[in-house]
């Protein structure tokens, strides 16, 4: 079975275009358009990647990923933060304190993204999706 993929961007174009590229390389991707919605989905079924913006409505991404972290099963969810402020973050204390898998600064390659979930996705067990 495909892994699922939660895209969480509040810009709807960039979010149906990362899940188009997701659904056309095998993944079963969704898109949430803000922070409320996305904690939802979570509740709702089992994601086994996130692609979380940083600066995204009614929780910004170290919210989001801190509430997500709480839930049953996403302790370790691998998540990726694609941002526009991506050289400002500093990855490292993302990567300790909530563990981030990897931060993407925006404007990206498609296939650069869709090589990191490839990445993540191996490296998980299939027995859990």
């Amino acid at each position: 079975m495909a892994a699922k993929v939660l895209v969480i961007e509040d810009s709807r174009v960039m979010g149906e275009v990362m899940v188009f590229n997701l659904r056309h390389h095998g993944y079963q991707a969704q898109l949430a358009v803000n922070g409320s919605q996305a904690l939802e989905m979570m509740q709702a079924q089992d994601f086994q990647v996130v692609l979380l913006d940083y600066q995204i409505p009614r929780m910004n991404g170290e919210e989001i990923c801190q509430a997500m972290r709480q839930l049953p099963g996403y302790a370790q969810t691998p998540v990726i933060i694609c941002s526009a402020k991506g050289y400002e973050l500093d990855a490292t204390r993302l990567r300790e304190e909530l563990g981030i898998a990897n931060v993407l600064p925006k404007p990206f390659s498609p296939l650069e993204l869709m090589a990191l979930v490839n990445e993540l996705t191996a490296s998980a067990t299939p027995a859990s999706y």
